[in-house]
């Protein structure tokens, strides 16, 4: 599928500027008739435990690490990224040597907070490495940061908020360098940022479905390298943890499967891996590159537009430095969403500006009208 022809999968798009990927992608055709395939399948079949939703869980791996260039064993799926971060979480190797976590102030909440729990629960000394007015962190705050005490580093690859996107290659390097470990959560970048994560040589990665790569909600991944994980014995874990997931007598011994699937819980959001299924199908079909092209052509056209009209720009103006979202600061931006709405032009307002998240689906149209609609609410 060509680049132009991406956008037709998505109704909406006929009368509505959709610029919120960032809190869920638009619905394509594709992921709404597999959808249904699930309810076809339920009912046609009953319960399909070890037949076709097993094959959608099993498609659904396969096609999730070649997006990223990885092993399918270095894979967990599950239907929450605190489940996974929780799992991940109770299997690290805190020591007297190695009790600190560093991190950031532009990460979600629901890994900021993990962490803050741990050092309120388990005596684990966290950091916070603060941004500038430009929303960015320098390379020497984690070098200063970073020492032999340092079990892991936990950053963000695009925020949530403003767009700004860390370099992470060199993070990584520093904290390898410090014999600390490394997680980074992409869940703002994985569908139109180009993610290569042995080439990254990054220990811990999580991301999810439901954003840039066009699925639901339910349907997360987490990579951990496979000499990492399987060292990992976590203790937050469910019936597909185990090496056998259909043993059920759990008065004998625990045996963990092999890999990464051991941070894997409970039963699994089936519907969300049919829809996952198809939205990942579409990028590996238009093609990483091309989607990661037109993204980078479409922020930059916005921000010249959006500064025209004097409106503050919140993400980096530096392309290096920016992910697929334009942060504009608004004085009500929730009011701000709101009325764009009314006029069929759909964002996502957050912390003090309105998000414009774009895709492979947007073109320069979409910015055309925004940028005539905000031209009456300044």
């Amino acid at each position: 599928m060509r680049i132009n022809q991406f956008r037709y999968s998505f109704p909406i798009l006929e009368n509505q500027v959709y610029l919120a990927t960032c809190a869920h992608g638009a619905q394509a055709t594709q992921v709404r008739n597999r959808l249904i395939r699930y309810l076809d399948d339920w009912n046609e079949h009953g319960q399909c435990w070890n037949q076709q939703w097993k094959i959608e869980y099993e498609i659904l791996k396969t096609r999730m690490a070649e997006l990223l260039n990885c092993e399918i064993s270095e894979l967990a799926h599950s239907f929450s990224a605190s489940v996974l971060l929780g799992s991940l979480i109770s299997s690290m190797p805190f020591s007297k040597e190695r009790k600190k976590i560093v991190t950031t102030d532009i990460e979600f909440a629901g890994i900021g907070q993990q962490w803050i729990a741990q050092r309120d629960l388990e005596n684990i000394e966290v950091v916070f490495l603060r941004s500038n007015e430009e929303n960015e962190i320098s390379i020497n705050q984690f070098e200063e940061a970073i020492d032999e005490t340092t079990l892991l580093v936990s950053v963000t690859h695009v925020n949530y908020e403003n767009g700004c996107k860390l370099d992470i290659e060199p993070i990584i390097e520093v904290a390898h360098k410090k014999g600390a470990m490394v997680l980074v959560d992409s869940y703002q970048a994985v569908g139109v940022e180009p993610i290569d994560v042995k080439a990254l040589n990054v220990d811990f990665w999580i991301g999810g479905c439901s954003k840039y790569l066009l699925g639901t909600p339910g349907s997360v991944f987490l990579y951990a390298k496979r000499e990492i994980s399987d060292r990992l014995n976590p203790s937050i874990i469910g019936w597909h943890s185990q090496e056998e997931p259909n043993f059920f007598h759990p008065e004998y011994s625990l045996r963990f499967a092999s890999g990464t699937q051991r941070f894997e819980s409970g039963t699994r959001a089936v519907p969300c891996i049919y829809a996952s299924n198809a939205g990942i199908n579409l990028i590996l079909n238009v093609g990483l590159e091309a989607i990661t092209k037109r993204v980078q052509t479409l922020t930059t056209y916005f921000i010249e537009e959006t500064r025209k009209l004097g409106l503050n720009v919140r993400t980096p103006l530096n392309p290096l430095k920016r992910g697929p979202m334009v942060a504009i600061e608004f004085q009500d931006p929730l009011k701000t969403e709101n009325d764009l709405r009314q006029k069929n032009i759909i964002s996502a307002a957050r912390g003090r500006g309105v998000r414009f998240a774009f895709h492979g689906y947007n073109n320069e149209g979409d910015i055309e009208k925004t940028i005539e609609v905000l031209k009456t609410l300044i």
